[in-house]
Order: structure tokens, then sequence, then C-alpha cells
């Protein structure tokens, strides 16, 4: 059952939001399923996004500016045995990403820096100590490689999966509430068949 408002489609996140469409129920005939996915879902990628993006704040304001009690660059880097450039890469990595992670922009390449700097927090500095974290080992570092993985893998599906959803105005031809245009029964149940593919 449908009932229908004004109509506006819109793109938000990686949902095509039919806006003038209070779904009811899912066509179970089609296999389509017109609602949207749980709220839960966006509530729970939004918590590894703040998880991972004031981690890596703080971590990274540390490393880059000596915040919070941290090393600063050189430090960081001579206490690791690094050259001082990897000290301050390491830092802006952090620091940048975080931010693009907390404000939900460029979150692939976000994740991608964030994947770099954990191994390499895991494979040269934190394994030497094993998993236990009280030792210096791995176990925060590979906690954060995983939620990093994860928003990676979350923006990937969103954007593989939105590049194959066509739009109403790509498929009939014309926008959905221009003048004079109205699609008839095939246009649209041929349209919901193409996103149920």
């Amino acid at each position: 059952m449908v009932s229908y408002k004004p109509l506006k489609w819109s793109w938000q996140e990686c949902h095509l939001i039919h806006e003038n469409i209070d779904v009811l129920s899912d066509d179970s005939k089609s296999g389509v399923n017109l609602q949207r996915p749980a709220p839960g879902v966006d509530v729970a990628v939004l918590a590894l996004r703040f998880a991972s993006g004031l981690a890596f704040l703080y971590h990274g304001a540390a490393i880059l500016f000596g915040a919070f009690g941290g090393p600063g660059p050189e430090r960081f880097a001579v206490d690791h045995r690094f050259p001082i450039v990897v000290g301050y890469l390491v830092g802006l990595a952090q620091v940048v990403s975080a931010m693009a992670v907390l404000v939900g922009v460029f979150i692939r390449l976000a994740a991608v820096a964030l994947i770099v700097v954990m191994l390499g927090a895991i494979f040269l500095v934190h394994l030497p100590h094993g998993f236990d974290v009280s030792n210096g080992g791995m176990e925060y570092a590979l906690t954060q490689l995983l939620i990093a993985f994860a928003l990676l893998l979350i923006v990937f599906f969103c954007i593989g999966v939105s590049a194959q959803i066509k739009s109403p105005q790509d498929y009939l031809g014309f926008r959905v509430g221009d003048d004079y245009k109205l699609a008839d029964w095939q246009q649209i149940t041929g349209y919901f068949n193409e996103l149920g593919k």
C-alpha cells in the first residue's frame, strides 16, 4: 500500500529516497523491498564514525601538535626510531582522516589512510609486545584497524549500490513532477523491477 504526497526524489548518503511515498509494506510479488534500512543501521554507522574519528583525532593531535601531553612529531619519531618526517605524516594522516570521518566526507580516502597508519602501528610498534594493550600490545591498534576497515566496506557497498541504481529521471527520460509529464503503469512497474534486480 502506497500513499502519495508532493513529488520529490533525493539521494541521501547511499539511499535513494522517494520523499513523496510513505511505504506501508513491501511488494512481495516483485521481490522489491521499498522500505528504507532500519534506523539502527544509520546510528550504527554514526557510532563507528565517532569511535574512529574521536580516537584518531585525540591520538593524531598528540602526535602532530603535542596536545594532551603527547610527544609531538619529533619525539614520536625519535622514540620509535623513525625519520622525523614520518612523525609529521602519521600525525597529519590521523588528524585529517579523523576530521574527514567525523564530518562524513572523503571517508574512503580517510579509511585507507587510517588502515595504513594502523598497519604500521601494529607491525612496526605493537606486534613485538603481543596482543595485550596493557603490555604495549596490538589490541587497540587492531580494533581501530578493524573499525577503519568496516567504514571502508560500508562506503564501498553504499557507493557500489548507489552507482548501479538509476534515478527515475534517467529511467523515465524526464523528472518526476515535471509539468505535463506522467509515467504510465508500465514505466512505473518497469522502474521498480529494475530496482529489484
